[in-house]
């Protein structure tokens, strides 16, 4: 096995992806080689002839990756429990994927019709069920720590699930969330939503940053999104469990 991933990684190659312990490399044919610990992606023999061509973008979490396809359609493979099974939702995903999005163990496919489809661990967010309704159309954006996600509706308005800790549980600042958020920001567990009239709300591990409380006087109104917004302001979640 591992002479024949060597062969087929002398050329063509376009792009490297990475669990914390195995890689996927995207070539320019649109097939996908794996290697390292099996049971992180490493070994994707289950998947192998769904991923002989026509990928065009590879997501990934700590565990598991997940394989955009040129008809829209979702291809999985690692740790089962942590994103790499997509089974239960996979009619879901057989086609009009726009982007998937990761917490450390779970996914969450944002659809052309603005539905949202999750799957992986249910604690950090693999299961959406309870808030299902509000996430059938609509969702503009979807942002995440290494638990939670936050969804942004076209309307402003912000949908939180997953672990409680991590930004899950946006209930204590629902009222404020309800609409005119303008983009959301992240550190490794905690979420701030930057609204239209400059204030900030913000939710989840009140250590690293979902607490505002004692600053909240200086985040009324004086703040505005720059056109750079991803590269100025979000920070990339840490890929530690």
């Amino acid at each position: 096995h591992e002479g024949l991933v060597q062969a087929e990684l002398q050329s063509d190659v376009k792009v490297v992806f990475n669990t914390t312990w195995a890689f996927a490399a995207l070539k320019g044919d649109g097939s996908i080689v794996t290697w390292g610990r099996a049971g992180s992606g490493g070994d994707s023999s289950a998947v192998k002839a769904q991923l002989q061509s026509n990928v065009t973008q590879v997501f990934k979490n700590v565990w598991s990756f997940a394989a955009l396809k040129a008809d829209g359609s979702i291809v999985t493979w690692g740790d089962a429990r942590n994103g790499g099974d997509n089974s239960a939702v996979q009619s879901q995903l057989q086609g009009d994927v726009r982007e998937v999005f990761s917490t450390n163990s779970a996914f969450a496919a944002l659809k052309g019709d603005g539905s949202i489809v999750t799957w992986g661990d249910a604690r950090n967010g693999g299961d959406s069920w309870a808030v299902k309704g509000q996430l059938q159309g609509n969702v503009r954006q979807v942002f995440n720590t290494v638990g939670a996600f936050a969804a942004l509706r076209e309307e402003g308005s912000i949908v939180t699930w997953g672990h409680p800790r991590s930004g899950g549980d946006s209930s204590a600042v629902q009222v404020q969330l309800q609409d005119n958020v303008q983009h959301v920001f992240n550190t490794v567990s905690a979420f701030a939503a930057l609204k239209g009239d400059g204030t900030i709300v913000t939710w989840g591990n009140a250590g690293q940053g979902g607490n505002s409380s004692a600053v909240q006087a200086q985040l009324d109104g004086h703040l505005a999104l720059q056109s750079d917004t991803e590269s100025s302001f979000k920070t990339e979640s840490s890929l530690s469990r």
